[in-house]
C-alpha cells in the first residue's frame, strides 16, 4: 500500500494559494470601491461648492438690484 503524502501537502498549498489569491482580489476590489467612493465624495463636494457659490451670487445680485432701485428712487425724489 502506497500513501501519497506529497499530494496531500500540495492540496493544502493549493488551498493556501487560492485563499491568498482570493484575499488579493478582494483587496483590489475594496481598493477600487474606495477609489470610486472618494471620487463620488469629491464630485459631491464640488457640486455643493458650486451650489453655495451660485446661491451667494444670486443673493448678492438681489442686494445689488435692490440698492440700485433704492438709489433710483432717491434720485427721483430729489
Amino acid at each position: 500500500m502506497i500513501i501519497h503524502t506529497h499530494s496531500f501537502s500540495t492540496t493544502n498549498q493549493n488551498k493556501d494559494f487560492i485563499k491568498t489569491l482570493m484575499v488579493r482580489k478582494r483587496w483590489k476590489i475594496d481598493q477600487k470601491q474606495a477609489r470610486e467612493m472618494r471620487k463620488k465624495v469629491q464630485s459631491l463636494k464640488k457640486e455643493q461648492q458650486r451650489i453655495a457659490l451660485r446661491d451667494m451670487l444670486v443673493e448678492e445680485s438681489k442686494d445689488l438690484i435692490q440698492s440700485q432701485k433704492f438709489e433710483k428712487c432717491n434720485h427721483d425724489i430729489d
